[in-house]
């Protein structure tokens, strides 16, 4: 579409004589699904038919889930945690979410008996109670699309607890504290009772809803050489697909998760790489990416650095292990809109890189030179990260952004809330720090002068407080605070009795302030952010009612936004792969280096002078502080060139000079 139509004209210019002959094939996978899968099989189902990682995930249920059957709706993407229980395929060994079971056949019983359980609700037409579930709590899409293939009468194929908060809120619903299943049957009455789909299916109902307002996100757009100087390319564009090789680690499907996979690849190509640590990383994460692209992504075949040969869109099935393309097995159906060849200037990030991410300016220079039209993207499509932080809020009305310094947790409640807001005043932003009190926060007394030129004491509304009663005066609008550094303050402290006021199910119930005697209640429509750095403490040694109250969503460095050459030709994205590798196996995962370091706004550093004031000034200090002052360690991270371990010291003229340091940071990418 090239635009969003309000919704009756959207739902009478839709084609649905020809989603009517789509579903037949849908219906078609969804009976050899029932097939090999009848209901009444459950019961004895064992776990290798069910989990993938196993020598022959090809059959499993998550599989056909996941990679056989997006024509039911696609729950592809995210992480491996979704199915509940998976092996690692690099060393065997099993993950499941709940840690209270013994052994993976003993958390499996618990997860079939939970299916199980749940095909006796939704025959009893009881589907809220499926949340309640126990032991398949933690896996949402993968029990909804699960449901939907037996009961497909009964639920909408949509199976992301996100997409469906988006959906409910366009239609002038609210989710509220509902789970996966009764968000999706919420939803279903609210379409049904619509006139415009009156005799309508589910699955019509869900292929119109992602043809009009589509909320994944802006369009991944990457470039993809099929082999050197393209030799693969006419097999690409008759076949409708792009390859790429590395065909000794398989077929990525069999993987349960990225970490997984990068462990495979690493053991297999790494020897290939030398020392370049580094450089393995990050042509394993090349690779992913075919596992990462969604239909409606762009892909530019490109052969050197100077040739675009095509340009297609991505389509279903997405990726395929196609055996019959010699040493390039990994491939992605495209359909190719452009194959006629162009030359473009020199593109330098292209010559060491088979799959890379294309800016925005990038392609547009492209698809001026291909004369191809312009794609089109959703209209509005919101950021994945923000549907995600939508949902958090609509199921807890509180969530943290997690993750390393430097991984635009800030920027990312920021930018949310003027998205979710519509650019209203109705957002308050507040530091906490260890001096932080209750006081400050909820109400407290506060010294003023008096009419004698002395002080007196005034009891004074905190933050949180004005915040509650603005909000609580104004119901029809939604209020949102956002506390910085939440981890740095003493939370329970600073929040007190309050805390518990936080949870949905208390929102609207009343309190006495022990100070002012007020009657104070935590209206329904304020929402909170925090935001806190794992690098200052783990979210495992958080308050445990704070643990409780709040979502949690992880930000971690993102080398992706860095592709592109910096200053002097220096490669942003290989140096913080190469920086983060180092730092994760010495002093954890959490206290890596965020990728905002080397932004300005959403572009690389290109100047040279900026990037070594920000080196010295704000990661190099970071850096010495994970050390200890140790300084041995210190040049483990950043390279003997630049720290001088005999004496204990960092070469004062290399971090000042940007070229040197630069030099010395291309040195330590090389090795």
């Amino acid at each position: 579409m090239t635009g969003r139509l309000p919704f009756p004209q959207a739902a009478v210019k839709w084609d649905r004589a020809a989603a009517q002959s789509a579903l037949k094939d849908a219906e078609k996978i969804r009976a050899e699904i029932l097939s090999k899968f009848p209901m009444d099989s459950w019961a004895d189902l064992p776990l290798n038919r069910y989990a993938l990682g196993t020598d022959q995930p090809q059959g499993s249920w998550c599989w056909w889930m996941e990679f056989n059957s997006q024509e039911l709706g696609s729950m592809r993407g995210g992480a491996a945690q979704k199915h509940l229980i998976f092996r690692r395929k690099a060393d065997g060994s099993w993950w499941y979410l709940s840690k209270r079971y013994a052994n993976e056949d003993e958390a499996w019983k618990a997860i079939r008996a939970g299916y199980l359980q749940a095909f006796e609700l939704a025959k009893a037409g009881r589907f809220p109670e499926i949340d309640t579930i126990e032991s398949i709590e933690g896996g949402y899409a993968i029990r909804t699309k699960t449901l939907y293939v037996y009961f497909p009468n009964d639920l909408l194929p949509i199976y992301s607890t996100a997409h469906l908060a988006n959906f409910i809120e366009m239609f002038g619903g609210d989710v509220g504290a509902r789970g996966v299943i009764a968000a999706n049957r919420y939803l279903r009455e609210i379409l049904l009772a619509k006139p415009e789909f009156k005799g309508w299916s589910g699955w019509e109902i869900m292929q119109f809803l992602y043809w009009w307002a589509d909320p994944r996100g802006t369009l991944h757009i990457v470039k993809i050489a099929p082999g050197e100087q393209a030799r693969y390319w006419q097999q690409c564009m008759e076949g409708g697909f792009i390859c790429v090789g590395w065909p000794k680690v398989g077929d990525l499907r069999q993987y349960a998760s990225r970490e997984d996979f990068q462990a495979q690849f690493m053991s297999t190509y790494g020897p290939e790489y030398g020392r370049g640590v580094a450089n393995a990383s990050k042509k394993a994460g090349e690779l992913w990416k075919l596992m990462e692209l969604s239909p409606g992504d762009i892909v530019i075949a490109n052969k050197g650095t100077a040739q675009v040969v095509g340009i297609g869109t991505v389509v279903e099935p997405g990726y395929t292990w196609r055996e019959d393309v010699d040493g390039f097995p990994h491939t992605v159906s495209v359909h190719w809109d452009d194959t006629t060849q162009r030359t473009i200037d020199p593109v330098k990030a292209w010559a060491n890189a088979t799959v890379a991410r294309v800016s925005g300016d990038l392609y547009e220079k492209i698809r001026s030179a291909t004369k191809l039209p312009p794609p089109t993207p959703p209209a509005e499509a919101p950021d994945d990260l923000w549907l995600e932080i939508q949902s958090a809020l609509t199921k807890r009305r509180q969530v943290i952004l997690y993750g390393p310094p430097g991984t635009g947790k800030t920027r990312a409640a920021l930018e949310f809330a003027d998205w979710w807001l519509a650019g209203s005043k109705e957002v308050t932003q507040v530091t906490f720090h260890p001096s932080y009190s209750y006081e400050d926060f909820v109400e407290g007394y506060r010294p003023k002068k008096d009419a004698g030129a002395g002080l007196a004491l005034e009891l004074r509304d905190g933050v949180f407080k004005e915040l509650c009663g603005r909000a609580a005066a104004d119901k029809d609008h939604k209020y949102l605070l956002i506390i910085d550094e939440i981890n740095r303050g003493n939370v329970p402290k600073v929040f007190g009795e309050l805390i518990t006021l936080l949870e949905l199910d208390k929102r609207g119930k009343s309190v006495t302030l022990p100070q002012s005697g007020d009657s104070f209640v935590v209206p329904d429509n304020l929402y909170v952010i925090g935001t806190m750095n794992t690098a200052d403490r783990s979210i495992r040694v958080l308050d445990a009612a704070l643990r409780r109250r709040f979502a949690f969503i992880e930000l971690m460095p993102d080398p992706s936004l860095l592709e592109g050459e910096g200053p002097e030709g220096l490669k942003m994205n290989d140096l913080l792969t190469h920086l983060n590798a180092r730092i994760a196996k010495a002093v954890g995962r959490e206290k890596q280096i965020g990728h905002s370091y080397f932004l300005e706004g959403s572009s690389v550093i290109k100047d040279g002078t900026e990037f070594a004031r920000r080196f010295r000034q704000e990661v190099l200090p970071l850096l010495q502080e994970y050390c200890y002052d140790d300084y041995s360690k210190l040049a483990e991270f950043i390279g003997p060139d630049i720290v001088d371990v005999e004496a204990q010291a960092v070469d004062s003229e290399v971090i000042s000079d940007p070229a040197r340091l630069i030099e010395a940071l291309n040195k330590l990418i090389a090795d």
